[in-house]
């Protein structure tokens, strides 16, 4: 069977919580003989819309939707991004871990492309330690356990950065300066820690 002759039951609208200013947005996914899924149409308020042939205000209002999830504009880039960082996620089925996705990062809005790349970098490798640690407590053999366990505590750590670069790029600029002053034979000596973001205001 070829790919454009998938049944309709191989098709399967995935129901999201997409809204901006009154408007939802679904995904139609398509699973090839292969087992592999991707997104052919999207549904903007029950109205089916093919991707290449999209009106500039449907094109519009749909940009507006991704670019709330993924701070992109161009509706392919924004999809693409968001099936390829889902494909790393845990769940099982592509359209899980898309849903997966798609509800952190509706819940946690990010500003532009960075934001969003941050929190979906948390999201992925938080989401692999909590595999691996649960690998790791199944595990039979000690050396397999350890070895889960080991890549759970890097990946954990790995996210927890991601995290906290998230809340420094977030401050924007923001400084914390101390200065500590201390005399040695008579001299003083003058210690500054500057720490914060990226040097702005």
């Amino acid at each position: 069977m070829s790919k454009n002759e998938i049944s309709k039951q191989d098709k399967k609208e995935m129901a999201t919580s997409n809204k901006v200013d009154k408007h939802t947005l679904n995904y139609v996914f398509e699973t090839d003989e292969e087992g592999d899924s991707t997104i052919t149409d999207l549904i903007l308020d029950g109205e089916t819309l093919k991707l290449e042939t999209m009106t500039i205000a449907k094109s519009e209002t749909t940009s507006k939707i991704l670019h709330g999830l993924t701070g992109l504009t161009d509706t392919k880039v924004a999809l693409s991004y968001l099936l390829n960082t889902a494909s790393s996620l845990k769940d099982p089925g592509l359209e899980a871990k898309f849903r997966h996705l798609v509800a952190f990062l509706e819940e946690m809005k990010p500003k532009d492309p960075i934001e969003a790349r941050l929190l979906s970098t948390f999201l992925t490798l938080n989401d692999n330690a909590n595999l691996m640690m649960k690998n790791a407590g199944k595990a039979e053999m000690m050396n397999h356990g350890d070895y889960f366990y080991r890549n759970s505590m890097k990946a954990a750590n790995l996210s927890l950065q991601a995290i906290q670069t998230l809340v420094k790029y977030r401050s924007k600029g923001t400084q914390q300066i101390n200065i500590m002053h201390m005399h040695d034979n008579s001299k003083a000596v003058v210690a500054n820690k500057i720490e914060g973001g990226r040097g702005g205001s």
